[in-house]
C-alpha cells in the first residue's frame, strides 16, 4: 500500500482534469477574498503609467529584472482592471500545475502533497507577483531537461528567461548554464547548444545592466566591500537563517529552527551516501552542480543582500523540487528515490505552515487595508474629486483599485507635484504639513481629499474614514480626510 502511494506513477487524464478544476475553483474563491498590497500593485502602476523606456529606468530602484514588467504591461496598458490582476497569476499557475501533474515522475500522492507546498498554495496563484512566472519557467525547464539535446534553443531561452525574473533564482540559472556548457564540451557537433549558451549570456549581461545601481537610481542595498565583509560572522549568518525559518516556515528561533534544518539535511546526506555507494556520479554530477549553485546562491543572497519574506520559500521549494525531480528520474535505485521523496514531502510540509495561515487570514480578515479604503473612495468621493497623496509606499494599491473603477478621480502626488504614477523607491519622503496640503488644494476647483497614514488633528481636515482598527497582515493604517477650504 505504502509503496503504491510513493512509487505508482501512472496518472489518468481525468485525475489531472479534476485536480486542475479544483485548483481553479479554490483559487478563484481566494482571489475574490484577497486584498492586494503594495508589492503587487507597484509593478502594475509602473507598467500602467510609464513608457517602456521609463520602465527600464526604474529597474535599478526596483531591484528586479524586466520580465515581470514586460509580461504584465500589455494587460495594464489595455485597461485590465486591477481587481482582476490576480487572475494573471492564476492563469500562469494553472499551466504550471498541468505541466507538473502531467510530466513529474512522482506518484499521484506525492504530487498532491506538493500542491500544498508554497509553490501552489495561495502565494503564487493569488498574490500576484513575479513568483508565478518563476514557477512556470522552472517547471517548464524541468519538463525539458531530459530533452535538452533535442530542443537546446527552447531550453536555452527558458534559462535566459529565468535570469530576467528574480535575483534569488539566479543560482539555479547559473547551475543550469554550467551544465549546458558541459553538454557543449561533450557534444561539440550540436552547434545549437552554443546558440542557447549565447542567448543565456546575452540575457545575463542585460540583467546586470538592468538592475545595476546608478547615481540617479540608488538601489538602497549596501553592496560595498566593507558592508559585505561585516556580514561574514557566525552570529549574523545564524540570525539570518533563523529569521528565514521563521518568516517562511513559521518556526520560531531556538531549538525548533535547528531541528528543522537538521531534518532537511538528513535526506540530503542520505542522497549523497546512496549516490556514492552506487557509484552513479557520472549520471548525477550535473544535477549536483545545479543543486549546489541553486541552493548556495539562494542562501548567499538571502544572508548577504536580501531581507527574507514569506513568499521567498516558494523559490527555494521550486529549486529543490527541480533537483529532486531530475535525481528521481535519473536513478532507479529505491534508496535514492525514497530519499528524494522524503525531502520533498518534508519541504512541502514546512512550506505549508505559513501560507495556509496567511490564506485563512486573507479569507476571514484582511491581507491589506487597501481594498477597503479604495471601496470607500469609490463610493464616497464625488465626481471629478481629487485625492492628495504623499507618494507613500502604500499609495499604489489604493490608487490601482480606485482608477480601475473611477477614472474621473484624480490622485495627485504632492511630493512630486504631479498626478500620481508610481512610488519612487530610494527617495526619502517626508510627511506633508497641513499648510502645504491647503496650498495645493487651493489649486483645484473641485472637492479635495487627503490620504495619509497617521492621524491628523486639524480643523481644516475632516476625517472621512480610517482603517486603523483593522487587523491586517501588513498592519497598514489609512486615513482619508476631506480638505476644508
Amino acid at each position: 500500500m505504502i509503496r503504491n502511494l510513493l512509487f505508482k506513477k501512472e496518472i489518468k487524464r481525468i485525475e489531472i482534469v479534476v485536480i486542475t478544476a479544483l485548483f481553479l475553483l479554490i483559487n478563484i474563491y481566494l482571489i475574490t477574498r484577497h486584498e492586494a498590497w503594495r508589492d503587487e500593485s507597484q509593478a502594475w502602476t509602473i507598467v500602467k503609467n510609464l513608457s517602456l523606456i521609463d520602465v527600464f529606468r526604474t529597474l535599478p530602484t526596483e531591484g528586479h529584472p524586466c520580465l515581470w514588467f514586460l509580461f504584465i504591461m500589455p494587460f495594464a496598458k489595455l485597461g485590465l482592471s486591477f481587481y482582476c490582476f490576480s487572475f494573471v497569476s492564476l492563469a500562469l499557475m494553472t499551466i504550471t500545475l498541468y505541466l507538473f501533474l502531467k510530466n513529474a515522475p512522482f506518484s499521484l500522492f506525492v504530487k498532491i502533497v506538493v500542491l500544498f507546498s508554497s509553490i501552489f498554495l495561495y502565494y503564487n496563484p493569488v498574490v500576484s507577483r513575479i513568483y508565478s512566472l518563476i514557477a512556470l519557467i522552472i517547471i517548464s525547464i524541468a519538463c525539458l531537461y531530459k530533452e535538452r539535446f533535442d530542443r537546446p534553443i527552447m531550453y536555452g531561452l527558458l534559462i535566459a528567461a529565468l535570469f530576467q525574473t528574480h535575483v534569488v533564482a539566479f543560482g539555479l540559472g547559473i547551475g543550469l548554464t554550467i551544465g549546458l556548457i558541459i553538454d557543449f564540451v561533450r557534444e561539440r557537433k550540436n552547434k545549437k547548444i552554443f546558440v542557447s549558451i549565447a542567448l543565456i549570456f546575452i540575457s545575463f549581461v542585460l540583467m546586470v545592466l538592468e538592475i545595476m545601481p546608478r547615481s540617479s537610481s540608488p538601489s538602497g542595498i549596501d553592496t560595498s566591500v566593507s558592508g559585505m565583509m561585516s556580514k561574514f560572522n557566525p552570529l549574523y549568518i545564524s540570525d539570518k537563517l533563523s529569521n528565514f525559518a521563521y518568516t517562511t516556515w513559521g518556526i520560531p528561533q531556538g531549538i525548533l529552527t535547528i531541528i528543522a534544518y537538521v531534518l532537511l539535511i538528513i535526506p540530503v546526506v542520505l542522497l549523497f551516501v546512496f549516490i556514492t555507494r552506487n557509484k552513479s556520479w557520472k549520471k548525477n554530477y550535473q544535477i549536483i552542480i545545479i543543486a549546489i549553485c541553486g541552493v548556495g546562491v539562494f542562501f548567499g543572497i538571502l544572508i548577504f543582500i536580501y531581507t527574507s519574506h514569506t513568499q521567498m520559500s516558494s523559490i527555494l521549494t521550486m529549486i529543490i523540487l527541480f533537483v529532486l525531480w531530475q535525481l528521481y528520474a535519473a536513478n532507479n535505485e529505491e534508496n535514492v528515490r525514497i530519499s528524494c521523496i522524503s525531502l520533498l514531502l518534508l519541504l512541502s510540509f514546512l512550506s505549508f505552515i505559513v501560507p495556509q495561515s496567511m490564506m485563512r487570514q486573507d479569507v476571514s480578515g484582511y491581507f491589506s487595508d487597501s481594498k477597503a479604503m479604495a471601496s470607500v473612495i469609490e463610493k464616497s468621493i464625488p465626481e471629478n474629486g481629487v485625492i492628495l497623496v504623499e507618494n507613500n509606499v502604500d499609495d499604489s494599491p489604493v490608487y490601482s483599485y480606485v482608477v480601475s473603477k473611477r477614472k474621473d478621480i484624480t490622485v495627485y502626488d504632492i511630493f512630486n507635484d504631479a498626478e500620481y504614477k508610481f512610488h519612487k523607491m530610494g527617495i526619502e519622503y517626508r510627511e506633508i504639513s497641513v499648510p502645504e496640503i491647503l496650498a495645493k488644494a487651493a489649486n483645484f476647483d473641485t472637492d479635495v481629499y487627503y490620504l495619509t497614514y497617521s492621524e491628523k488633528n486639524d480643523d481644516n481636515l475632516q476625517l472621512i474614514y480610517s482603517t486603523n482598527d483593522f487587523e491586517s497582515i501588513w498592519n497598514e493604517d489609512y486615513y482619508l480626510y476631506e480638505v476644508r477650504r
